[in-house]
């Protein structure tokens, strides 16, 4: 690994996940201003009053096929590992993937904020 920074606004970025991890993905992005698309059955509060606000895509379904597709930035934050490794089996070398639950099916890794 070789760590960098990078301006993540300028990326299409996608979270698989509604809960606790998703959220502290999605808040992290939002501050640094972006704005993610979020797939999951089930959303926290946070990122419903988000959405409310303007601030979140939220698609209100499970995972499909495709649904990485026009992505350059992917965190699977999801506790269903079937639903991580098809987003894993869809995936390509030129996304930048963080598989929150799995450090080894990622090639990217995020810290906690450098200000």
């Amino acid at each position: 690994m070789y760590p960098i920074l990078i301006d993540i606004q300028q990326f299409s970025v996608l979270v698989i996940g509604g809960g606790r991890i998703a959220t502290r993905k999605v808040c992290g992005l939002i501050e640094a201003g972006v704005k993610p698309t979020v797939i999951a059955p089930n959303f926290s509060d946070t990122l419903l009053t988000a959405k409310k606000s303007g601030k979140v895509l939220l698609r209100e379904r499970s995972f499909q096929y495709g649904d990485t597709t026009g992505f350059q930035v992917i965190f699977i934050c999801t506790d269903n590992p079937a639903v991580n490794q098809a987003v894993l089996n869809e995936t390509t070398p030129r996304q930048l993937v963080n598989d929150t639950t799995n450090q080894s099916n990622s090639n990217f890794f995020n810290m906690a904020w450098i200000k």
